[in-house]
C-alpha cells in the first residue's frame, strides 16, 4: 500500500514525539507498506517549505504572507497524493481543524483515498489552560471545525477506550516501544545505598505529573526518612511552566535555606533560563531534597 504519514510540523532530534513517529514510520514500512513523510519546517534559506521527504512540494516564501500561506495552503500534498496514486493518509492531528484541513480531507476523499486520523491525546482541550491567547484561540477554531473534520476521514486511532471520537469511529491502539532503538536494561538491585535518583525525560508540562511527585517529596520529607532523593529532569521547559513547578516545589519542601531561597526571590532561575538558546543544549535540572540544588 502507498501511504502518505502527513505531520503539520518537522522533527527535532530531541522531542520523544519525534522518535515516536519515526518508529510508527518504520513499522509501517517492516510491515511492507511504501511510506512518504510530509513535513513542515523552515529550510535553510529560511523559505517555509512543505516537504515530501527531501522533495519540496510547496514553498510559501518568507515573512508574514508566508506564515499564513502554510496554515491554509494544503495543494501540494493534494497534488503529490493524486499523481502518485497514494491509497492512504496517516495523519497525526494538530489538533488545526478549520475550513482548509477539511476541503484538503474532502478533495482527498473524493479522489478515493482512504484517511486516517491520529489523536495522540483524547480530550485535549484542558491542555490549553495557561497557554498564550493566540494559541487557545487556535482551539477554538478547532472547536468549531473538528466534528466536520471528522466526518471526511475513515476511522480516527487513538491511544484512548473511547469507541467514538467527535461522532467518527475510533480505532484503538496502545503506545509501543522498539526495542531495536531501545533495548532492555539489566535491573540493579542496591537498596542499601543512601540515596535514591529518579529521573524524568521529557518536556516538562503539567499533565506529565512533575508536580505530584515533588510534592511527594515534600511528604517524604515530613516524616522519618532514611535516603536522600534526587529528581533529575531532562528535558525543555516552558517559562510558565518552570515558574509554576517552582512555585509547587517551594510549598512542598519543609525547609528551604536561605542561601537556595534567594535563588527563587531573586529570579536567579530565570536569568538562568535567559541563558539557554536551544532546547537540544539544556541540561538536567535537578532537584534536590531540601533545595533546588543547581540549574547549571
Amino acid at each position: 500500500m502507498r501511504i502518505i504519514f502527513l505531520l503539520y510540523h518537522g522533527f527535532s532530534e530531541s522531542s520523544g514525539i519525534s522518535k515516536k513517529i519515526l518508529c510508527q514510520i518504520k513499522a509501517l514500512r517492516e510491515l511492507g507498506h511504501r511510506v512518504n513523510v510530509c513535513t513542515y519546517d523552515m529550510n535553510k534559506n529560511r523559505h517555509r517549505v512543505r516537504m515530501m521527504d527531501e522533495e519540496i512540494i510547496e514553498d510559501y516564501g518568507t515573512g508574514k504572507w508566508a506564515a499564513v500561506r502554510k496554515r491554509i495552503s494544503y495543494d501540494g500534498i493534494y497534488r503529490y497524493a493524486v499523481t502518485q496514486e497514494v491509497n492512504m493518509i496517516y495523519v497525526r492531528s494538530f489538533h488545526n481543524a478549520n475550513p482548509f484541513t477539511v476541503r484538503l480531507f474532502y478533495r482527498l476523499q473524493k479522489a478515493g483515498i482512504k484517511i486516517a486520523m491520529e489523536i495522540p491525546t483524547y480530550p485535549y482541550d484542558s491542555e490549553y489552560k495557561g497557554f498564550p491567547f493566540f494559541t487557545r484561540c487556535g482551539l477554538q477554531i478547532d472547536r468549531l471545525f473538528r466534528k466536520t473534520l471528522a466526518k471526511r476521514v475513515n476511522g480516527i486511532v487513538t491511544f484512548s477506550d473511547e469507541k467514538t471520537i467527535f461522532g467518527q469511529r475510533t480505532v484503538r491502539i496502545s503506545n509501543g516501544v522498539d526495542f531495536d532503538t531501545v533495548p532492555l536494561r539489566k535491573t540493579i538491585n542496591n537498596n542499601s545505598s543512601p540515596t535514591l535518583h529518579l529521573i524524568g525525560v521529557a518536556e516538562v508540562h503539567y499533565w506529565h505529573g512533575y508536580d505530584r511527585l515533588i510534592h511527594g517529596l515534600g511528604e517524604y520529607y515530613r516524616q522519618y526518612h532514611d535516603k536522600e532523593i534526587y529528581f533529575h529532569i531532562v528535558g525543555g521547559v516552558w517559562k510558565s511552566i518552570i515558574r509554576n513547578t517552582l512555585r509547587v516545589f517551594m510549598n512542598s519542601l519543609p525547609t528551604i535555606t536561605s542561601r537556595n531561597k534567594s535563588f527563587f526571590t531573586d529570579r536567579k532561575w530565570e536569568k538562568s533560563w535567559m541563558n539557554y538558546s536551544t532546547w537540544q543544549t539544556l541540561p538536567s535540572v535537578v532537584w534536590h531534597a531540601t533545595a533546588a540544588t543547581s540549574i547549571k
